[in-house]
């Protein structure tokens, strides 16, 4: 997702979700989880071993984010963990974001506040979240939503 930042953002932490991603999960629990953990950002993930084509994230053993992989592939069954797009972020830590460039999270936002020792930290959700970004993915989640699935 490449973004500018805007100048107009408050005090309060805010969430970023990308256009083409479905979940029923709530977020708030998110948001709060942010709050206490400290970071400048919180990355929600999902673990799967379908990581062909999808940002995975390489944590320690306190859910701090110590690495990614942009649209890498794991050994197959090799359950990972997979970026679903949606993220919790300290307005302090988007005004740093160049507003000249356009910045993509996973490849340019967050790998550099990892270069600079900045703290991100990981939610973790308990299903995947469905990428719509595709004609096929889009009409299976119309078929979802009209059975209810």
């Amino acid at each position: 997702m490449c973004l500018r930042p805007s100048p107009k953002l408050g005090d309060d932490p805010f969430i970023v979700l990308y256009g083409d991603v479905l979940t029923n999960e709530p977020l708030t629990p998110m948001v709060a989880r942010h709050s206490q953990q400290g970071a400048v950002a919180t990355l929600a993930v999902y673990e799967s071993a379908a990581t062909e084509g999808k940002g995975t994230i390489e944590v320690d053993k306190s859910d701090l984010v110590t690495g990614f992989t942009e649209k890498g592939t794991t050994t197959p069954g090799e359950l990972a963990l997979i970026n679903a797009g949606a993220y919790v972020v300290e307005p302090s830590f988007a005004r740093r974001i160049p507003e000249s460039l356009e910045s993509d999270f996973g490849h340019d936002v967050f790998p550099a506040a990892l270069a600079r020792g900045e703290r991100l930290a990981i939610y973790r959700l308990s299903a995947p979240v469905l990428d719509v970004g595709i004609p096929s993915a889009l009409e299976l989640a119309r078929q979802e939503s009209r059975t209810g699935c």
